[in-house]
């Protein structure tokens, strides 16, 4: 039985005593097959049973259990950064308060770390755990709580203090700020999420970037003929010039889609300001409409 439970590398003292345990429990359900109490079938069926919660119970020999204020702050540093308030960027040399980019995560001396501004981050997970109180208790303050951090073995290079000197953007200036260092090995569901969002910023800046090129191959289109812009779904944008059709009305002719000729601009909407509004919207070029305009 001892030999079983090492494979789960776990502490020599514990796989020892459930091992002894696991040995006392399924004698004592011998014992009472033996005398009849309990049937073959109801002794096998006990013991597996026995078992299966005592290796879950010795699995968890190895979990810390934090204080109550070191769990509501990972919590909460949680919440934050799945809501977008605390952004964490992959091997920043610089955070940017102005974007809150609050955090990176770098490699140092051979570890990987969580690097925290420590006054920002701070300040804003105690707000957090305070809004999210009843009462609103006070919650413990930064010196306190980094010294419980620092006795669970969540951060390191604190030999000279809690936090080191790193560099910040703020109102587009450089300033120097002081981090907290976090062992990504201790905080692997906080890591994950962070790496989560990262791909979801970079998907983003993808499609932004797909939507600029397509934008930006407008001319294109207009080369191309109707069946083409119909067949690549790009038509009904355009359709017709009773849905949508983009003109000024300074202009004396305007190009109508469905006939593909120019036509005579006789629509006046000085009194209507619903089209107004509408106008002023699409006119903007970077909203990426196409105007048509005649030079004459």
């Amino acid at each position: 039985m001892r030999d079983e439970l090492k494979e789960l590398e776990e502490h020599g003292r514990h796989v020892d005593g459930f091992a002894h345990l696991i040995i006392a429990f399924n004698f004592y359900m011998a014992y009472g097959k033996e005398r009849g109490f309990i049937t073959p079938e109801q002794c096998i069926s006990n013991c597996n049973s026995a078992k299966e919660i005592f290796l879950e119970l010795l699995n968890e020999q190895s979990d810390t259990i934090f204080d109550q204020n070191v769990e509501m702050f990972m919590d909460g540093l949680e919440q934050l950064i799945a809501a977008g308030d605390i952004v964490v960027q992959d091997n920043c040399q610089t955070l940017d308060f102005d974007r809150r980019v609050y955090g990176t995560i770098r490699v140092e001396k051979g570890q990987e770390v969580l690097k925290l501004d420590w006054d920002v981050v701070y300040r804003l997970v105690a707000k957090h755990i305070m809004d999210s109180q009843k009462h609103r208790n006070p919650f413990i303050g930064s010196k306190k709580l980094a010294k419980l951090l620092d006795e669970y073995n969540l951060i390191c290079f604190n030999e000279n203090g809690t936090t080191v000197p790193f560099k910040a953007l703020h109102k587009g200036q450089t300033e120097r700020c002081r981090v907290i260092n976090f062992r990504t090995d201790m905080i692997p569901e906080i890591v994950s999420l962070i790496r989560g969002k990262e791909e979801e910023r970079s998907r983003l800046i993808n499609d932004i970037a797909k939507s600029y090129v397509q934008r930006s191959s407008y001319p294109d289109y207009w080369g191309a003929s109707k069946n083409d812009r119909e067949n690549d779904g790009s038509y009904g944008r355009y359709n017709s010039h009773d849905d949508y059709m983009d003109y000024d009305d300074d202009e004396d002719e305007y190009y109508d889609e469905d006939s593909e000729e120019l036509k005579p601009n006789e629509y006046d909407d000085s009194d209507d300001d619903r089209m107004q509004e509408k106008n002023k919207k699409t006119s903007n070029p970077k909203s990426g409409i196409l105007r048509i305009e005649i030079n004459k």
